[in-house]
């Protein structure tokens, strides 16, 4: 127990120490690469607790997000992606990446909160997948069912033109294209704090997120 709590004292500051020079390599190559066009910086909160939403078109996304904050995003990642062979597993294990079991959906929310309420940033793409490309596809409630049952505001962005450079089950970078991304302003919803079971009330919430996403897609 003394040697395992040890470990853990040690763990932590190189955990952060370790996260800060992956940020900074992804700024160096990813920012340095594609220099994404970012519009709406100033909506971007330095301090607080919020959940980081947007349209999902590639694999690179995550990697886009976070060249906005030099804040750790604690993305909600689908099961497949802890397990082997996926070669990524121990990035998303070791930084606290938030698994989705299918069928699970109510742990996957209660788990979302528990890191609201640590201070940690929640991220979350709502369409779940980027076999459509492009397309801003039928989305899932649960950042709905997140957020009213946190009462943390909502922080709606488009990713726009990052589809095919890292297409599915693909390691590399395939293109270089001009990336584009607009942050829109914190979305409230206190009004309907407490309802994530209502599902008429989710699928509204829901719906009115990934509209603002789909406005900020055409204007990026």
């Amino acid at each position: 127990m003394v040697l395992k709590n040890i470990f853990h004292a040690l763990n932590y500051p190189f955990k952060e120490v370790f996260f800060y020079i992956l940020w900074i390599f992804n700024q160096i190559v990813l920012g340095g690469l594609y220099n994404p066009r970012t519009k709406g910086k100033e909506n971007f909160p330095k301090k607080g607790v919020f959940i980081v939403v947007s349209n999902h078109e590639d694999n690179t996304d995550p990697l886009f997000l976070s060249l906005l904050t030099h804040r750790r995003l604690h993305f909600l990642a689908h099961d497949g992606l802890f397990r082997p062979p996926t070669r990524s597993r121990f990035f998303v294990k070791y930084f606290d990446q938030i698994c989705t079991p299918r069928g699970r959906s109510s742990w996957v929310v209660n788990n979302s909160v528990r890191y609201l309420k640590k201070g940690k940033l929640v991220a979350i793409f709502p369409e779940g997948t980027i076999d459509d490309g492009k397309k801003i596809i039928r989305e899932h409630t649960g950042v709905a069912r997140i957020a009213l049952k946190s009462g943390c505001p909502v922080l709606p962005i488009a990713i726009n033109n990052s589809f095919g450079i890292m297409p599915k089950d693909k390691r590399f970078f395939r293109k270089l294209q001009k990336v584009k991304i607009n942050i829109g302003k914190l979305m409230y919803f206190s009004n309907y704090q407490g309802q994530d079971e209502n599902r008429n009330i989710t699928k509204k919430v829901t719906h009115e997120i990934m509209e603002e996403i789909r406005r900020l897609y055409r204007i990026a």
